[in-house]
């Protein structure tokens, strides 16, 4: 699928959000990043369902889908072989071992894909985190998540998830900010403003 096909899907969802979600979004309300997520989630879908490439492939989006194939979805630290330029590899292994358990499997928050497949059919990775969120190690760790997920330096490797994109979404009840993600890199950065309802890059 197109990379302005997913991206736009994204930004509409994101819109979506907050006109018709905005409550969710407060910080006032104290409520769980997952409850966001499943709302932009359902906005994805939608949009994502007006592309015959979407709905003939047979694509989903699913919250917090912790399999691959029939094995829990696992980051693996051969991730650190990306060239020196990689998100991941400008942190010592030592870090992202301490932020990932290797044994244990993970849950990205949004995905779009074909269930039960890997590339080249996983088209969008998105992870959440409420601005309000103080735990920058958890947002760190996010950002990690979203560049190994998208990774394409291990086509050898098992498993071989390569989304097309990647998000880490960063939002507030005013405005959210999406890092892309492409090939293990931070590509670009969008920033939504709920109240003049304009997008910035």
């Amino acid at each position: 699928m197109n990379d302005t096909v997913l991206i736009n899907s994204l930004k509409n969802a994101v819109e979506q959000l907050y006109e018709k979600d905005a409550y969710l979004l407060h910080s006032n309300h104290e409520l769980h990043e997952q409850t966001v997520s499943h709302r932009l989630a359902v906005y994805l879908e939608n949009n994502l369902r007006k592309t015959s490439i979407f709905r003939k492939n047979d694509f989903s989006v699913d919250c917090e889908y912790n399999k691959n194939g029939t094995e829990p979805k696992k980051i693996y630290s051969c991730c650190y072989n990306c060239d020196v330029k990689c998100f991941i590899k400008s942190l010592r292994e030592a870090a992202f071992e301490a932020m990932f358990d290797v044994e244990k499997s993970v849950r990205p928050d949004i995905i779009a894909h074909k269930r039960g497949m890997n590339y080249p059919n996983n088209l969008l990775l998105v992870e959440l985190k409420k601005k309000s969120n103080s735990q920058n190690d958890e947002k760190e760790k996010d950002k990690m998540k979203v560049s190994a997920f998208t990774c394409s330096e291990h086509k050898d490797e098992k498993p071989h998830y390569q989304y097309q994109l990647g998000f880490f979404m960063e939002y507030s009840d005013k405005k959210t900010a999406l890092q892309e993600f492409k090939n293990g890199k931070e590509t670009a950065v969008y920033s939504f403003d709920a109240e003049t309802k304009e997008w910035t890059d």
